[in-house]
């Protein structure tokens, strides 16, 4: 359908013979231009529009409007109002008939994500429980009601950052402060993720033990002649390469203090490489944004 009056309507201030302030006197009504009404169909979860009385129009005529922009054509609205706000809905039509158009708006105001999935069809609740020890700090998620399946893994963050993978996270904070801590999942039934955070409070009590102290820093390097990426101890270490693992996005794919997993697909990469000893029992874990141009 070209571009009608209708539609100039919608978009020039001003224009006196569509008016979409939603109240009934603005709709420009004659005997050739039959009324419509807004309902919500609740078999098929859209909104759709009827003639009030019989009327040979055609449904490709029908154009429909969110807020000023044309999204679906028809006597339903097919466009899903998936976040949660208020929204202006606008449904008109115009032809040799009608030839000044006929408009209907309705302001639909939706809550709580409005039409989005229920996170809870496929995405198995998760809460957290912390256990804070002397100079300790962990972190469990626990999945309650039994659920049939559960995430493979939940990544861990603190303040944002990426920090572990796995159900337990083993933290030491090095510092007094307030942070938040975070554990999340994504699956391929559970696309929009679930996540689940606390805020705790870390203060200064000069007990904290030495992060690094039985546990040997680790930096990742990029190793032209191998084309992989590496990892190397920072310092002498008697840690043996098998006891290292690399993840890529969260799926554990290869162990040793090479990753032998080649990123050939262009796109940002979470490669996280880390380790855990009796002399390392907290763990100790080192993230990267790798870009692939």
């Amino acid at each position: 359908m070209k571009y009608s009056m209708f539609l100039k309507g919608l978009f020039i201030a001003g224009l006196s013979i569509m008016c979409f302030s939603c109240e009934e006197e603005s709709n420009q009504t004659t005997t050739d231009c039959p009324e419509m009404e807004i309902s919500f169909n609740d078999e098929l979860g859209l909104y759709e529009a009827a003639f009030i009385e019989e009327s040979n129009i055609d449904s490709w005529l029908v154009e429909w409007l969110v807020d000023g922009q044309l999204v679906s054509g028809g006597l339903i609205l097919d466009y899903v109002l998936d976040q949660a706000g208020t929204y202006e809905v606008c449904v008109g039509y115009e032809t040799p008939e009608c030839p000044q158009g006929y408009s209907l708006c309705e302001t639909i105001t939706v809550e709580g994500g409005g039409n989005e999935p229920d996170p809870s069809d496929d995405c198995p609740e998760m809460e957290l429980v912390y256990v804070q020890g002397e100079n300790t700090h962990q972190f469990n998620v626990i999945f309650p009601g039994e659920p049939t399946t559960v995430p493979d893994y939940v990544e861990w963050f603190v303040n944002n950052e990426v920090v572990s993978v796995g159900y337990v996270l083993d933290y030491t904070f090095t510092q007094a402060g307030t942070y938040e801590v975070c554990a999340a999942y994504e699956t391929a039934e559970c696309p929009w993720g679930f996540s689940v955070c606390q805020t705790i409070t870390v203060e200064d009590n000069g007990n904290d033990p030495d992060p690094v102290e039985g546990c040997p820093e680790m930096e990742i390097s990029f190793n032209e002649e191998l084309g992989l990426y590496e990892a190397a101890f920072i310092e002498e270490s008697n840690i043996e390469s098998w006891i290292v693992e690399w993840f890529v996005d969260g799926q554990l794919v290869s162990g040793g203090l090479i990753l032998e997993y080649v990123l050939d697909q262009t796109g940002t990469y979470q490669v996280c490489v880390g380790y855990e000893t009796p002399e390392c029992p907290q763990g100790y874990s080192l993230c990267e944004s790798i870009t692939i141009e």
